[in-house]
């Protein structure tokens, strides 16, 4: 049987406190772009036919981020700001069918009820403007920070709800017992 090690009677080492003078830590390297073989394959190619996130020649530094898009960012933002304005204007589709008989009324319409589907209708445009603008506002930052292209997606964010508001004020109109006729009066003028 072997003796078992005396056990170390020094005391542990903090950190970098028994170094010899003058040594320094290593540097880094710089990274690099993986040489053709390391790249992974697929059936359409590296990455499925996607375009490599690195450059094509291996062993090249890659190169710095991309520079901040600064009119992206600037027309992002207004169109936020604009979208953010309409999401506090949409609280007036709470009084949807008053609002509309007062239209149908200024343009000498008279006879025009406000059918009981308004109401929800009001909801429900209220609720998917409040959704829609959080997630597109959501989106936009994300993007904002990756410092990738963002301004269309207020701008979509705005052409669905704007698209989804038409409807839901159709819907109303179209619901209420007398628009045939009052179509018809607008129409003989």
């Amino acid at each position: 049987m072997s003796e078992s090690p005396q056990p170390d009677e020094r005391p542990r080492p903090q950190y970098g406190e028994y170094a010899p003078p003058g040594w320094q830590p290593p540097v880094p390297p710089q990274p690099v772009a993986p040489a053709a073989a390391e790249l992974p394959s697929g059936p359409g190619g590296p990455l499925n036919g996607y375009p490599a996130p690195w450059p094509a020649a291996a062993g090249q530094p890659i190169a710095p981020a991309a520079k901040p898009r600064t009119a992206d960012r600037i027309v992002s933002i207004v169109l936020l700001a604009f979208g953010a304005v309409t999401v506090l204007q949409s609280a007036d589709f709470l009084n949807l069918g008053p609002q509309m008989q007062a239209v149908f009324e200024r343009m000498g319409l008279n006879g025009f009820t406000p059918p009981s589907v308004a109401v929800p209708v009001g909801w429900a445009l209220l609720a998917f403007t409040v959704v829609l603008y959080a997630l597109v506002l959501w989106w936009s930052v994300v993007r904002l920070r990756a410092r990738r292209l963002t301004w269309w997606v207020p701008f979509v964010g705005g052409v669905v709800a704007g698209i989804a508001q038409m409807i839901g004020v159709m819907v109303v109109m179209f619901s209420s017992p007398g628009i045939d006729e009052l179509l018809r009066q607008f129409s003989q003028r």
